[in-house]
């Protein structure tokens, strides 16, 4: 199955992070093999994880200078909504269990409250 350099690039993060189901594992790995410019950024994102996870600075001058300029920009804004969405869930997820635990404090309270 072909895919387009751009749902390639998207499908990167779940690949590198081995949470891809098989077939996209093998659909990514194909066109990684097919296409140099995705294989670059893909060499180009690991390093940066690698550099995250090391405290080492992300960015740089020279950062991919051989790929065109929308996919070095489509890849860092993605990364960035990447982030931001992921932050947004764990807020929401926060909220809900704190919502959650304040209607259980009230029922017992009010349960028992109602008992008397």
């Amino acid at each position: 199955m072909k895919i387009t350099c751009n749902l390639a690039m998207d499908l990167v993060d779940v690949y590198t992070n081995c949470v891809a189901s098989d077939e996209t594992v093998n659909i990514v790995k194909e066109h990684l093999r097919e296409c140099p410019a995705c294989r670059k950024y893909y060499s180009e994102y690991k390093k940066e994880l690698s550099d995250i996870k090391n405290d080492k600075p992300v960015f740089k001058a020279e950062f991919s200078p051989n790929l065109p300029e929308e996919l070095l920009t489509g890849g860092i804004e993605r990364l960035a909504k990447r982030l931001r969405m992921r932050r947004i869930a764990r807020n929401i997820t926060n909220a809900a269990v704190f919502v959650s635990a304040v209607a259980l404090i009230l029922k017992e309270f009010l349960y028992k409250k109602n008992q008397n």
